[in-house]
């Protein structure tokens, strides 16, 4: 087994080893120009810039509004089958109290 399979165990098993390596690491990528240059441009490419965050803002409140269009046709459909539904109730009642009439006026005229 060569040594850096064996380091890389021993720094899976030791935090404080790992932390410390770290810190190295750190603080020669802050010393060394270049190596600072690559890992900013490295996180740079991952932030998010106010361009990005101005589209997504966009897009949020194109789907608000959309969202808020179909709400709005949805309570038209829903307040037109409440009108079609109460029109077909009172026609029923209607059409019962028109057969129902006869039936109990008759019953109520024979002694």
């Amino acid at each position: 087994m060569s040594i850096l399979p064996r380091l890389l165990e021993e720094l899976e098993r030791d935090e404080a080893g790992r932390r410390r390596l770290a810190r190295m690491l750190a603080a020669d990528i802050a010393s060394e120009g270049e190596l600072r240059v690559l890992l900013v441009n490295a996180v740079l490419r991952e932030v998010a810039t106010k361009e990005d965050l101005r589209r997504l803002e966009e897009r949020m409140e194109r789907l608000e509004k959309e969202l808020r269009e179909k709400i709005r046709r949805l309570d038209e459909r829903i307040d037109s089958l409440v009108k079609w539904l109460i029109g077909l109730l009172a026609s029923i009642w209607a059409t019962l109290v028109a057969l129902l009439l006869p039936v109990v006026l008759k019953l109520l005229s024979t002694p």
